[in-house]
């Protein structure tokens, strides 16, 4: 959501001079809140600018259903950030250690799935009962592209062929042409490792300065789904949303000691690779386990680790 990360990137810095007088500050989340509206709203312009073009002309007779596929065409993209499940399982099970991440976390899904499609709803509706306006904010890109679509319109009835020729090779390529369907990102663990990073920095931070009878008796009501075990010098605690990953939390010898640091351990395929973290910051281990070897999934994975969130190898 490229909106979005405007409004917050620009008008909420983290860091301002004491000194910045609040008119300004005002000035610019106004500004940025425009370019915020104006980009949200673009695609429900397009949409209903291209099919009142089409509908216009004189060869077509049902209007209605012109409309009606622009509604389908504009609502296919914000329905897929709308995960009211995704949200409670974040809410439910994965921040309740912190409730500022926990609120963060309602409040930015909160936004991206109801606030941004409300918008382009609301502009859709108005762009359909007044088509014109849309060309007011929005002509000097749509101008040219229904020039570009009529354009395309006139070459494919001349070269009627193309249109089949691209829809052949493309059932070719479904049915008979074998591809990876596996890309890193969308193997099993994959789908994990965004979830674990963000739970070792939060829970090698909050939980830093408990003792191991603290911790015992506070992580199973604070996390939801964890089991834990004392294991003498660590806790090991298991969550059944994590079935790739366990967590070592190392609390030393001795007595009353508070936690050191953490340790997530990779399991199945990922056996050999473990994130260390301390006070929120993280880093990279790959060791074999038992006098196992690290496993190359468990490498994919640590670059991919290394790509995504900057994470480097501990020495």
């Amino acid at each position: 959501m490229l909106s979005l990360a405007s409004f917050f990137i620009l008008a909420l810095p983290e860091r301002e001079r004491e000194d910045r007088s609040t008119f300004a500050a005002v000035a610019r989340i106004a500004i940025c809140f425009c370019i915020f509206l104006y980009i949200a709203v673009a695609w429900s312009a397009f949409c209903v600018a291209i099919a009142t073009n089409i509908s216009s002309r004189p060869t077509v007779t049902w209007h209605w259903l012109y409309v009606a596929a622009s509604l389908v065409w504009f609502i296919q993209l914000p329905l897929r950030e709308f995960d009211p499940l995704g949200l409670y399982r974040k809410v439910s099970t994965e921040t309740r250690t912190v409730w500022d991440q926990t609120t963060y976390t309602f409040q930015t899904t909160l936004i991206i799935s109801l606030v941004i499609p409300g918008i382009g709803v609301l502009a859709w509706i108005v762009f359909t009962i007044w088509p014109s306006l849309t060309m007011i904010p929005y002509g000097w890109i749509l101008k040219p592209s229904l020039w570009s679509l009529e354009a395309a319109d006139g070459f494919l009835k001349r070269n009627w062929w193309l249109p089949s020729a691209i829809l052949a090779m493309a059932l070719v390529r479904m049915f008979l042409v074998r591809t990876r369907k596996d890309p890193i990102e969308w193997r099993s663990w994959g789908e994990e490792l965004d979830r674990v990073v963000m739970m070792a920095k939060t829970l090698s931070s909050e939980w830093a300065g408990y003792n191991k009878t603290e911790f015992l008796n506070a992580i199973l009501r604070s996390w939801g789904g964890a089991t834990a075990e004392d294991c003498c010098s660590y806790v090991l605690v298991r969550n059944e949303g994590y079935s790739h990953f366990e967590f070592h939390f190392m609390f030393g010898d001795q007595p009353n000691a508070n936690m050191a640091f953490l340790y997530v351990r990779g399991l199945k395929e990922l056996q050999g690779l473990w994130i260390l973290g301390r006070s929120g910051e993280l880093a990279l281990s790959l060791k074999p386990v038992n006098g196992s070897t690290v496993s190359s999934e468990a490498k994919k994975a640590a670059g991919l680790l290394q790509q995504k969130f900057d994470l480097q190898f501990a020495d």
